[in-house]
């Protein structure tokens, strides 16, 4: 939408009275105006619209002819716009210069985000008229909303249960904290009671946690604060605090608040930034494998990265035809040689742009390296087709990186894991027991890499929704009540409750709710049955129970192999999917099951 490296029409009104000079001066605005490559708009007093240029034109997608002369509302405008966008002009007028953000529809109903700079011109004291410059923000805002949904993806879990809630007196005296303050700062509560708050911040950070202090004493909460925290062993965690005050008849008379522990983050967004630095360096230095070829496809130009992966002078390269070079080298496979070479073939003929393609490209050492390819065109003023340049990007630090991610969230999975298991010393171990094992009977059925880890990470946290749970029930010896089974039922949806919207690529928030689902719809929590239930969800069903019966419980002892079997094999084909009961069963024969 910029207009980039387009000489784009424009349209100036001449008003009656105008002088010469002024007119003058005007014509060379109009000829500097037209060449930005951002939207301007001109608007008289009247609101009526002077001049617009190209980029405006192709912004809001009407054409100058159709704007020139007009007044507000504007067509790119809502009902709602109207008297905001009135006041801000005002308020140009009274103070000069206005910036406001504002969310506009183009003629086609697409919504856009401009920021707009409106500067009121005045000659001899008297209103001309408003210059307003545009920049399109949209990408900003949309990017802005993707960081704001994918933050909300990975805390989605945390959110429920991991902050530490505190209480303090006026005096800044600690006199609650919940037990999730162990696991930031590795201080007990009762180390903690009695104790000064601002006894744990750093200097530095005091009089930004002072600022928040008295904002809170005056009746406001202060949410979002961010504040360096003391350990129990010496280091610095990072904390973004809630704090609110306590009102009684009026007055404030303690402060609350939570903190969670926002360490890691700030590490991973530090790293990611110098990722992003990283990369930037990267493109101004030009490390990436660069090619220029002419119209023939023979080889013009190719930089040092090149002959340094292909183990080539580049002297060797040059005036080499690119076919050639890759079937001398073999860079590409040889399924795939052919048709590359065709496609670029093409592409220099028609002139089309190829981006970010991923291809596997064989060094000199034989390894096969991922790269994102690019093909830009190259053509003269005429639009004929000279050449085309090649770009080829070594992402193999980004794969690496992706995979890290994913299992730095399976640590977190585990994490949370023992967490739930925490509460009840005899199911300790059972969801990794469990998750262990259906990972082992997937691979067993040849289900691929990311159908194993989804597996993995639902049994993980398949029993979540136990902390719903009274501790009073989960640790009772002897058997159970009808109403205190039917409060252990519940843990099925409560983890569902938990898990959903976590927008996770698994299905964990279904496997959670479904374990406890049969075949024959004899489960709970709603009786669903046969092609109903996930593939996921039936390899964790029968290994639920397996690991479940092995096990000691206060309410029944371990049972027996022969039990465990026979349970299995008795609900082959009714309750359980027979194909992993099959397997399941082949491991417990063959003691390769995993339990103690």
């Amino acid at each position: 939408m910029s207009g980039k490296g387009k000489r784009l029409k424009a349209s100036f009104v001449r008003s009656e009275g105008m002088s010469e000079e002024s007119t003058e001066s005007e014509e060379f605005g109009r000829i500097l105006l037209s060449q930005s490559c951002n939207p301007v708009i001109v608007i008289n007093p009247d609101s009526s619209i002077r001049y617009v240029n190209g980029a405006l034109e192709e912004l809001v997608g009407y054409s100058a002819a159709e704007l020139v002369g007009r007044e507000a509302p504007y067509p790119w405008w809502t009902e709602e716009d109207v008297e905001e966008v009135r006041t801000a002009f005002q308020q140009g007028l009274d103070r000069g210069i206005n910036r406001l953000e504002k969310r506009f529809r183009r003629k086609n109903g697409e919504a856009f985000w401009v920021e707009i700079t409106s500067t009121p011109v005045v000659e001899r004291g008297k209103l001309r008229y408003f210059l307003n410059n545009w920049v399109d923000i949209t990408d900003r805002k949309r990017a802005e909303e993707a960081l704001r949904e994918s933050n909300e993806r990975f805390r989605g879990i945390a959110e429920r249960g991991f902050d530490a809630i505190y209480e303090t007196d006026l005096d800044g005296t600690i006199t609650y904290v919940s037990a999730a303050s162990e696991f930031i700062s590795g201080n007990r509560p009762d180390e903690v009671v009695g104790k000064a708050f601002r006894d744990y911040v750093p200097e530095e950070a005091l009089a930004a946690l002072g600022g928040a202090v008295a904002s809170v004493l005056k009746g406001c909460s202060v949410r979002g604060l961010e504040v360096d925290m003391w350990r129990k062993d010496g280091t610095l965690a990072s904390l973004e605090l809630n704090v609110s005050p306590i009102v009684k008849e009026g007055v404030v008379v303690r402060i609350e608040g939570t903190a969670r522990d926002v360490t890691e983050h700030k590490r991973a967004m530090e790293a990611l930034e110098a990722e992003k630095a990283y990369t930037e360096s990267v493109v101004r230095n030009v490390p990436d494998m660069l090619v220029v070829m002419d119209r023939r496809g023979t080889v013009t130009f190719c930089n040092d990265a090149v002959a340094r992966f292909v183990g080539m002078a580049v002297s060797d390269a040059v005036g080499m035809p690119l076919g050639q070079l890759i079937e001398r080298l073999e860079l590409l496979a040889p399924d795939i040689r052919e048709r590359a070479v065709g496609e670029l073939e093409e592409h220099l003929r028609s002139g089309e742009t190829v981006t970010d393609v991923e291809v596997e490209l064989v060094d000199a050492q034989g390894r096969r390296v991922p790269h994102l390819y690019s093909e830009a065109v190259i053509t003269n003023g005429a639009g004929e087709v000279l050449g085309v340049t090649a770009l080829m990007k070594n992402i193999s630090e980004r794969k690496r990186a992706e995979q890290e991610m994913e299992q730095s969230f399976v640590d977190l999975a585990e994490t949370i894991s023992r967490a739930v298991e925490s509460r009840d010393p005899y199911t300790a171990g059972h969801q990794r027991k469990v998750a262990s094992l259906v990972k082992d009977v997937g691979e067993r059925m040849g289900l691929d890499a990311e159908s194993l880890k989804g597996l993995y990470v639902g049994a993980l946290l398949h029993d979540i929704g136990k902390f719903s749970i009274p501790d009073g029930i989960i640790n009772k010896p002897g058997r159970l009540s009808e109403e205190e089974w039917g409060l252990v039922r519940v843990h099925t949806r409560q983890g569902h409750a938990i898990l959903d919207g976590t927008r996770l690529p698994w299905p964990v928030a279904e496997m959670a709710l479904h374990h406890h689902e049969r075949l024959d719809g004899s489960g709970y929590p709603d009786g669903i049955r046969g092609e109903q239930l996930s593939l996921e969800v039936r390899i964790l069903a029968v290994c639920d129970v397996a690991e479940a019966m092995s096990s000691h419980r206060p309410y029944r002892p371990a049972r027996t192999k022969d039990e465990v079997l026979e349970e299995l094999r008795g609900g082959r084909g009714a309750k359980y999917d027979p194909l992993v009961v099959d397997i399941v069963c082949d491991m417990l024969e063959k003691d390769e099951a995993g339990f103690d």
